[in-house]
């Protein structure tokens, strides 16, 4: 009887052994690892950032609205100019009448963008910007109202602010030098986007 106390003693303190000490070393051996993996990729990330600060350079400055609808294929669009990643992206709602109305109110949208072109400038040397209006826009339905309750009649809204933005940059002698393209999705019924420019620096 004493023989047998002796051996379930003995069987209980190595399965204790077994079922508490081994598996949290295991587990900790397995931490270290993913930590140490981890260290490992994010060193290797960040000498990637590193590498890709030094020689990143963007060709152009995109403005558009912030419209869900009409990013995707403005980034499309924008891709297909050969400028592939080679741009950096803002949004404001209205996108050239965001900023005209923020100019016209003492608003700080137009501030606030102007402060990113010095930025897109002093980092990644952009050389362009590009505004983009989108026809059935609703931030133009809820400043103008009335004045833009026909296609023809918005369209014109867009152009006038199109061309009122890129004057008021191009008359900054911060940024004159640039090259300014001003484009507006159309829409036709069956939901299909054209863009047309409606100014082009040559």
């Amino acid at each position: 009887m004493e023989n047998i106390t002796k051996f379930i003693l003995i069987f209980s303190v190595i399965l204790i052994i077994f079922i508490i000490i081994l598996p949290n070393k295991s587990e900790n051996n397995i931490n270290k690892i993913n930590i140490q993996k981890v260290s490992k990729n994010s060193s290797e990330n960040h000498k990637s950032m590193e590498n890709s600060s030094i020689i990143h350079n963007a060709n152009s400055l995109v403005l558009s609205c912030i419209d869900y609808r009409f990013i995707g294929p403005t980034m499309d669009y924008i891709y297909g100019l050969n400028n592939k990643n080679d741009f950096d992206y803002f949004v404001l709602a209205g996108s050239s009448l965001g900023y005209n109305q923020s100019i016209d109110t003492s608003g700080i949208w137009s501030i606030t963008y102007e402060e990113h072109i010095r930025i897109a400038i002093k980092l990644h040397h952009i050389k362009e910007i590009i505004v983009i209006d989108h026809m059935d826009c609703g931030y133009y339905s809820a400043i103008y109202g009335e004045e833009v309750n026909t296609p023809e009649k918005e369209e014109y809204r867009h152009k006038y602010n199109i061309n009122k933005f890129i004057d008021t940059l191009k008359n900054n002698p911060e940024f004159s030098y640039l090259s300014y393209t001003g484009l507006l999705i159309n829409v036709d019924d069956e939901n299909n986007l054209k863009f047309n420019v409606i100014y082009e620096d040559h």
